[in-house]
């Protein structure tokens, strides 16, 4: 409870001042199965990744235009250029001490360690790393996974082999196939990439990028484990989209598999108890050359609206009756706020980030009228 307190207090201070295989999968590997039924790359195939594109966007024309004439793989690599060089729009460093939860669309320096819930944490600007080595990454280039499992409550190491199947459970605990595929193994590989410069890091990025969007839905065990995805990708993909290892068909991937969680977290019911935002507000920030980013803000700033603002009294107590839970969407929200500053070009983001900040600074300062004489808060929820 008391980590809980110093992580608001700090928050409240800061606040108020057509598929092809890659080929690096190719290589050595024989003959790729083909998509599977559903899958990401089923779902959207190449010809509607480019036509999903923004035309007006400055800078995607050369792709565009190497789509129009049918050169795949030109398009490709227009793309891929594109994306590595652009500056805008900004990925924010976090502000805010790495806690225990996920969905936040940050690096994580330290392996995936027991729980995959805080394996995104930590930030591309600002890599802080929690061991001596970088023996957790290496394990996930051989394919090797640790994750916990909530039934026996201990960590659970597997080698999933050469070509891994993302469906398929090596553990008794269905958790651990759930944190695999939260796919915050990325942003591990990621943040090593960031670390180290060594590319082989952001080819493993790709290579498992591929494998999954090969096999899996984009909306694969539902809206929570897509939000978590989705925010764990995103910050894998700012860590390696300039690295000549990245494969501009990594990149395709990578597009589509955001482009359709943003598609299914945006379709989710309106004010459903389900938290959204915390995915769909940093991926829509982060990828305008889609044209239904906008549609994308607009559902993320509705969720956000009814998570944050509608379960909230005027003063900010909101209506779980848990000083834990009353927490965890200040963090959400200030990780959402940081990606809206960073990217104020507009009128209604510059609004829409002044409303947050004011939201979030009342909700803790409900956690301030808690505090008990010896720094903690009452064992509420």
């Amino acid at each position: 409870m008391i980590g809980t307190l110093a992580t608001v207090l700090h928050v409240g201070a800061l606040l108020c001042c057509a598929w092809q295989p890659s080929s690096a999968l190719a290589a050595g590997a024989g003959v790729q199965p083909e998509p599977a039924p559903g899958s990401v790359a089923r779902t959207m195939a190449e010809a509607d990744l480019f036509a999903a594109l923004d035309p007006s966007v400055p800078g995607l024309s050369p792709a565009l235009t190497r789509f129009r004439e049918g050169d795949l793989p030109g398009a490709q690599r227009e793309l891929a250029a594109y994306m590595a060089r652009r500056t805008r729009p900004v990925f924010p460093e976090h502000r805010f001490p790495s806690v225990e939860t996920d969905s936040m669309a940050l690096l994580y320096p330290g392996g995936p360690g027991p729980y995959a819930e805080g394996a995104a944490m930590a930030s591309t600007a600002r890599i802080r790393r929690n061991r001596d080595s970088t023996a957790a990454s290496d394990a996930l280039l051989r394919n090797t996974f640790t994750y916990n499992n909530n039934v026996s409550g201990g960590a659970e190491t597997y080698a999933l082999g050469p070509r891994i199947d993302w469906k398929q459970n090596p553990s008794k605990g269905r958790s651990w196939l759930i944190y695999l595929n939260q796919l915050n193994s990325l942003a591990v590989l990621g943040g090593d990439y960031v670390e180290t410069g060594q590319d082989r890091y952001a080819a493993k990025v790709g290579e498992l990028v591929l494998s999954w969007v090969d096999q899996c839905p984009a909306d694969f065990e539902g809206p929570m484990q897509a939000r978590n995805r989705g925010a764990n990708c995103l910050a894998a993909y700012e860590a390696v989209r300039k690295s000549p290892a990245f494969s501009p068909e990594a990149h395709a991937a990578m597009l589509r598999l955001l482009a359709l969680t943003c598609r299914f977290l945006a379709g989710e019911p309106e004010g459903g108890s389900g938290v959204t935002y915390s995915g769909l507000i940093p991926m829509a920030v982060m990828l305008p050359e889609f044209k239904e980013a906008r549609a994308w803000l607009k559902a993320g700033t509705d969720n956000l609206l009814a998570i944050n603002f509608q379960r909230t009294t005027p003063d900010g107590a909101r209506d779980g009756h848990s000083i834990d839970y009353h927490g965890v969407p200040i963090q959400w929200g200030a990780r959402a706020l940081e990606f809206l500053e960073a990217n104020a070009d507009t009128p209604e983001i510059v609004r829409l980030a002044q409303e947050v900040r004011a939201q979030n600074a009342k909700m803790i300062a409900q956690i301030l009228w808690l505090v008990l004489p010896n720094g903690g808060t009452p064992n509420i929820g």
